[in-house]
């Protein structure tokens, strides 16, 4: 009985285990000040509430292409990355977050007006392993700059450090909307930073460097994002940031975390106004990493089954069989009936010769002659329309069959 019991409940646990599977997950977030490490905890507390089983431990970084590193040494399950990041076979998408925006600051007395005024300037971007390097230098080198400008790669908060010191003369960063460290930057009362004001002629010049760096967008940061920055809209640069994975994570795992997630998106909204961006509906082609079949399953979840979708086509190809079958009928219906009325016409034949044979009392030897060559070959043709299958063995070949032999026995009484 113990032992009845026992294999009962370790059916149940593996079962429990099967539908509530668990896995510790390590999740690169990116930098102090950036919205990756704020958005990466709440992401935490959520995926932990709910899913009792999956633990999370964040890993700070310097950003997107560290994060890629990361998951590709099989040092982290989970990141944020930037969608123009070069990736690796390794990253899976789970879903598309919020759109990063480039951030380009300078101080008010610098007499920087346009992009192209950096040009042989100091200015300050992100650490190697940044989402911001690698937009920072595809820009520099869409606008030619020369040689003498000096490119600075600093952490965040030291980056925003070096331009509040009068260090640097611009810092240009890609972050979430209303990153924190821009938002304590500006809040500052003695703060001299303002967003640069992109001129029109080079708005338009943006635009064909995102037909040579497509994994980006125009866009037009609103005014007072930052409190009292910018005073009017200033057009930039967007990027969109996924959520990926490593691609042998469990469906199991990914699928439940997926769901979570957009289940509780309201919560993430209330913490961080970048998340209202997220969306179950997207355009997968405009994703650098393929999808992970557990987040797949979650965005499929609704869509029509097998039959549904291709009820019209199986509606049409059942209608063309059910055409077909009616015209094979009808088909060998018509040369079933050729063959009948081939049949009666040899039956008429040998009828009428029957009908001579038994009216007639004393036929002539040539009149018999004839008639048995005339019954000879009906049977010929019969026979040989038979063997090429133009004739069926049916009721009608029989009673043509008995007819013939009431003849030539006719005819033998007849030369006897």
């Amino acid at each position: 009985m113990a032992v009845i019991i026992v294999t009962i409940a370790a059916g149940f646990l593996h079962r429990y285990k099967q539908k509530n599977p668990g896995a510790f997950l390590i999740f690169a977030s990116g930098q102090q000040g950036g919205v990756y490490v704020e958005l990466a905890k709440e992401f935490k507390t959520i995926i932990e509430d709910h899913l009792p089983n999956v633990s999370v431990q964040l890993q700070s970084s310097a950003g997107s292409v560290e994060n890629v590193f990361l998951i590709d040494s099989g040092t982290a399950q989970l990141a944020l990355v930037q969608n123009d990041i070069r990736g690796s076979a390794q990253l899976r998408t789970v879903a598309p977050l919020h759109r990063d925006y480039l951030h380009i600051l300078v101080r008010k007395n610098s007499g920087i007006s346009s992009f192209r005024a950096l040009d042989g300037r100091t200015f300050t971007t992100g650490l190697n392993g940044s989402g911001s390097l690698p937009v920072v230098e595809a820009l520099t080198r869409y606008f030619s700059f020369s040689d003498q400008t000096v490119i600075q790669k600093m952490s965040v908060t030291d980056g925003i450090s070096a331009l509040r010191e009068g260090k640097t003369d611009a810092l240009m960063l890609v972050l979430g909307f209303r990153a924190p460290a821009i938002m304590d930057l500006i809040a500052d009362a003695d703060s001299e930073i303002e967003f640069l004001k992109i001129p029109a002629i080079e708005v338009e010049a943006l635009k064909g460097f995102i037909l040579s760096y497509p994994i980006c967008e125009t866009i037009e940061l609103p005014p007072f994002s930052y409190q009292s920055e910018p005073p009017q809209p200033v057009t930039t640069l967007a990027i969109q940031t996924l959520l990926v994975a490593d691609k042998d994570v469990p469906d199991e795992i990914i699928k439940p975390i997926t769901e979570v997630l957009f289940a509780h998106r309201s919560e993430l909204i209330h913490q961080h106004p970048a998340a209202a961006q997220m969306s179950e509906s997207f355009d997968q082609s405009l994703i650098s990493f393929p999808m992970h079949p557990g987040a797949k399953q979650y965005f499929s979840r609704d869509e029509p089954g097998f039959i549904m979708r291709y009820a019209e086509a199986m509606a049409f190809i059942l209608s063309l069989m059910l055409a077909t079958y009616g015209l094979i009928t009808a088909t060998r219906k018509w040369i079933s009936q050729k063959q009948k009325d081939r049949i009666d016409d040899y039956y008429i034949l040998v009828e009428q010769y029957l009908s001579k044979l038994e009216n007639t009392r004393d036929p002539g030897e040539e009149e018999i002659e004839e008639i048995a060559r005339s019954l000879k070959e009906i049977r010929h043709a019969a026979y040989s329309l038979l063997a090429r299958e133009k004739l069926i063995p049916d009721a009608s070949f029989r009673i043509f069959q008995h007819l013939l032999e009431q003849c030539e026995q006719r005819l033998r009484e007849f030369r006897s």
